[in-house]
């Protein structure tokens, strides 16, 4: 939480500013549409007379520290929902007009990831005073970085940083996201990259587990555990390849010794047309800090 203190963004924890902080990712954002009206949760959620589900939104809806009340990722057809139902309500007009408040001046500019991942200079991280964002052994303080380096590198350039994590054969990356719920329970992704043929049709989910010490056989299982519901959540509402391929990926600084992916296996998810779903082994990567860079560098592991 922050707080504005003598003018300046600060966190209400520490007194800090919000400079030395590793924040969730800051994006300047660019009115393109703007509704009017609201769109209700009866209409987005219960009503069954507009094709598709906001399943990533509903499970935001479920109270939980954290959960309520966030920006969320909504998938590529979740948006094109949204923007139906949105357009729906502005037509209908059965819920108020919403009022718009008086621009306010921001306190300071959006500022891009990369000033905020400094791995070469010390940071006033907490009260205990500045210190650097990786360990004398060369862990990440923090998990969040690793996410965050993670989505910067996707943002630069997705097909570079994909291609490095998995071989894809004639596809794209059409999107891709960090921390997407998927259960009820709050289950979620690290990131989810999702990519699609030159035809339209979604090829893969790759769903990247993140740890930033050791990865162990519990990282490499929570996929093989979830992937039904992930291979659900990304494909009720898409046209898909099929089969449809599901690629894991853990990357951690180091991997426990007796760690050991999975074998590939594969199930069917039983539509009206049933598709079939190949989860592959995972792919697993330790991370190095490249001080010179003030970057990260992935070798494969497993």
């Amino acid at each position: 939480m922050s707080e504005l203190k003598d003018g300046v963004p600060s966190c209400k924890a520490c007194g800090n500013t919000l400079q030395g902080h590793i924040l969730p990712l800051r994006f300047a954002l660019a009115s393109v549409k703007a509704y009017s009206r609201y769109l209700d949760d009866n209409t987005a959620y219960i009503d069954l007379t507009d094709s598709g589900r906001l399943s990533t939104l509903i499970f935001r809806k479920i109270y939980g520290a954290g959960r309520e009340r966030s920006v969320n990722p909504v998938l590529p057809e979740e948006a094109v929902k949204l923007r139906r139902l949105l357009a729906r309500a502005e037509h209908d007009s059965k819920t108020r007009i919403v009022p718009r408040p008086p621009a306010e001046p921001v306190p300071s500019p959006v500022k891009p990831i990369s000033e905020y991942l400094d791995l070469q200079n010390r940071l006033p991280i907490d009260k205990r005073g500045d210190t650097y964002l990786y360990t004398d052994e060369g862990s990440l303080i923090y998990e969040t970085i690793l996410e965050f380096w993670i989505i910067q590198e996707l943002s630069k350039d997705p097909a570079r940083i994909t291609n490095q994590l998995v071989n894809l054969q004639g596809e794209t990356v059409e999107w891709f996201s960090n921390q997407v719920l998927f259960g009820i329970g709050g289950e979620k992704s690290d990131v989810l990259v999702l990519t699609r043929n030159d035809e339209g049709l979604r090829t893969r989910a790759i769903v990247i587990e993140l740890k930033k010490d050791a990865i162990n056989n519990d990282t490499l299982s929570q996929v093989k555990v979830y992937a039904y519901w992930i291979a659900q959540l990304v494909t009720a509402q898409a046209r898909t390849t099929r089969p449809f391929t599901i690629t894991p990926v853990a990357i951690g600084h180091r991997v426990a010794r007796n760690a050991q992916p999975f074998a590939s296996f594969s199930f069917s998810i039983p539509y009206d047309q049933p598709l079939e779903v190949r989860v592959e082994s995972p792919c697993v990567y330790t991370y190095t800090v490249d001080t010179a860079a003030n970057t990260l560098r992935l070798s494969r592991a497993l």
